[in-house]
C-alpha cells in the first residue's frame, strides 16, 4: 500500500491556494497546469465541510478529469482520503441515483448540465429544497466562456443562486484573449465585474475589426479596467515565479511537400478544388472547410467524403519526419499530438508500436498513462482536446513532445505541451513541431503566438494589480 501524503508536503503556493478560496466565497484560480488545483480545491471543500460552513461540493468537469482525476486525488492524501463521492455520470437512472447518494463531492461533466439542472429544478428547487450540495467548483472554466449564448449556460444560470460558495479553476483563463473571461466570471460573480450581458461586454470592452465587423479586438485602455475589476476574486500563479522547471525548447522541423503535392495544395488554396492521385475530387464551399482542407493536405491525407470519413493520401512528407525523430529518440518515450483522424490512422498503420489514446475506453486510457509514464509505450498519441486533462503522470514517463500538426486553440497547445513540462519532469522537453513551410502551418503557428502573447499579457497585469 503506497504511504498517504500528508499536507505538511504542500508548497507555499498551494497553501496560499487554499487560504485564498476559504476566504472568498467567489473565487478563481488561475493555477499554472501542474500546480496542484484538483488537491487544493479538496483540502479547502474538506475544509468548510468539517466545520459546518457548507454541506457538500458540486464539480464541473470533462469526462476524462470526472472519471480519473478528482476521486483519485482524494485518495493519495491524509488529509482528503475520507472525502466520499458521488459520480453523476452514465445512464439517467445511474444519474439519478447518484444525485440522491449522499456525499461529500459531487462530479459531473459539462455536457451532463442540462440534465442536472432540470432535476435539481424539479426535485429541489422548485419545492423551496436546499440542493445537495451548495459548493460549485468549475473545473477547466474556460468551457463556461459561452455561458449566455450557450444550451449549457442556460441550464447552469437557473440553479446557480443555490451555490454560496463559487471557484473557477482553470491554466489557460483567455486562449483566445480578454474576450473569453466573460461567462467565466457570470458563473463565479452573476455579473458583478464584467455584467450580466454579454452583448453588453463586448460593446463596452471592444471594437469591431476586419470585413463585416465579425472580430473583436480589445478597445483601448479597455484591459486595464477589466483586470482591476476581476482582481479582487483572481488569485493568479505563474509557474515562473514559483517553480524551476527544466527548459522547454521548442524545433520547427519543416518537412517538404512532394511536388506532386504541392502541386495539389497551390490547386486547392487557389481554387477550392484539387484532385487526388486516386481520381478522387477535393471541393469545398466555404472559406473555413478550405483552411481546414489545407491542413489536412498538409498533413499528408484528406478527407474526400464527410459522411463515411474516406480520405486519400496526398504525402508522407511527415511521416518520414516522425520516422527520424523516433530513430533519433532510440527508444525513449514519445508523446505526440495530432487534429485529424487521418493523421493517427497512418501514424498507427505505420509505426505499429503506436498507442492512441484517443480510440481507448476509460480503463483502457489509464493503462496507457501508466503505461507510459512507466517507459513501456514508444510512441502516445491523441488528440489535444482528449489529452489535455485527466492524464497527469506523463512527465515521469518522457521528455519528448511531437506536433504532427498544430491546432488552432491555444488552450488546446498549451495543455499538451504541459502533460511533459510540469512538476515532476527531470529533463528538459524537447518539443518538435513538424511543419510544411509555405502552408497553413504556419498561419496557425503564428496565431498561436498572437494568442499566447495576449494571454501572457492578462495574467501579468491581474497579478500586479492584486500585489498593489
Amino acid at each position: 500500500m503506497n504511504q498517504l501524503l500528508t499536507k505538511s508536503m504542500f508548497h507555499g503556493y498551494q497553501r496560499e491556494m487554499v487560504n485564498f478560496q476559504v476566504n472568498h466565497p467567489r473565487s478563481m484560480l488561475w493555477g499554472f497546469m501542474g500546480s496542484g488545483k484538483t488537491i487544493v480545491t479538496l483540502t479547502s471543500a474538506g475544509h468548510m465541510i468539517e466545520h459546518g460552513y457548507h454541506r457538500a461540493m458540486l464539480v464541473l468537469a470533462p469526462l476524462r478529469v470526472v472519471q480519473s482525476d478528482w476521486e483519485n486525488e482524494a485518495r493519495k492524501w491524509e488529509h482528503t482520503q475520507h472525502l466520499t463521492f458521488s459520480s453523476i455520470t452514465g445512464t439517467p437512472d445511474r444519474r439519478m441515483s447518484a444525485l440522491f447518494q449522499p456525499a461529500d463531492i459531487y462530479l459531473t461533466n459539462y455536457e451532463n448540465l442540462q440534465w442536472l439542472s432540470a432535476q435539481l429544478q424539479a426535485y429541489f428547487i422548485n419545492r423551496n429544497l436546499p440542493m445537495p450540495f451548495d459548493m460549485l467548483a468549475c473545473d477547466e472554466i474556460s468551457k463556461l466562456k459561452n455561458i449566455s449564448t450557450t444550451v449549457r449556460g442556460e441550464a447552469l444560470l437557473p440553479i446557480l443562486p443555490g451555490f454560496t460558495f463559487r471557484t473557477g479553476l482553470t491554466g489557460t483563463p483567455a486562449p483566445n484573449g480578454y474576450i473569453d473571461l466573460h461567462g467565466q466570471y457570470l458563473a463565479i460573480d452573476d455579473g458583478v465585474r464584467l455584467g450580466d450581458n454579454k452583448d453588453a461586454y463586448v460593446n463596452a470592452y471592444f471594437k469591431t475589426v476586419g470585413y463585416g465587423g465579425y472580430s473583436h479586438e480589445i478597445a483601448d485602455n479597455a484591459n486595464e479596467i477589466i483586470e482591476r475589476n476581476i482582481s479582487d476574486i483572481t488569485l493568479e500563479m505563474s509557474e515562473e515565479d514559483y517553480l524551476d522547471l527544466p527548459d522547454f525548447m521548442v524545433y520547427d522541423l519543416h518537412a517538404q511537400m512532394p511536388p506532386a503535392a504541392r502541386k495539389k495544395y497551390n490547386q486547392m488554396e487557389q481554387e477550392l478544388y484539387a484532385e487526388m492521385d486516386d481520381g478522387l475530387d477535393l471541393e469545398v464551399t466555404s472559406e473555413v472547410a478550405k483552411i481546414n482542407k489545407l491542413l489536412q493536405m498538409s498533413n499528408g491525407a484528406a478527407y474526400t467524403d464527410t459522411e463515411t470519413r474516406a480520405w486519400s493520401k496526398l504525402h508522407d512528407a511527415k511521416l518520414d519526419a516522425l520516422d527520424d525523430i523516433l530513430e533519433e529518440a532510440a527508444g525513449q518515450p514519445v508523446l505526440l499530438g495530432y487534429n485529424f483522424r487521418t493523421d493517427a490512422e497512418r501514424i498507427c498503420k505505420r509505426f505499429k508500436f503506436a498507442v492512441d489514446l484517443t480510440s481507448l475506453n476509460a480503463k483502457e486510457f489509464n493503462q496507457a498513462i501508466s503505461d507510459f509514464a512507466a517507459g513501456r509505450i514508444r510512441l502516445l498519441l491523441g488528440h489535444p482536446a482528449s489529452m489535455g486533462h485527466g492524464t497527469d503522470g506523463l512527465q515521469y514517463g518522457g521528455s519528448i513532445l511531437v506536433w504532427f500538426g498544430l491546432p488552432w486553440s491555444l488552450e488546446y497547445y498549451m495543455q499538451l505541451n504541459k502533460r511533459l513540462h510540469r512538476q515532476g519532469q527531470g529533463k528538459p522537453v524537447t518539443c518538435y513541431r513538424i511543419l510544411c513551410p509555405d502552408t497553413m502551418d504556419e498561419a496557425v503557428s503564428i496565431k498561436l503566438e498572437m494568442k499566447d502573447d495576449t494571454q501572457k499579457t492578462l495574467r501579468a497585469a491581474v497579478g500586479a494589480y492584486r500585489s498593489k
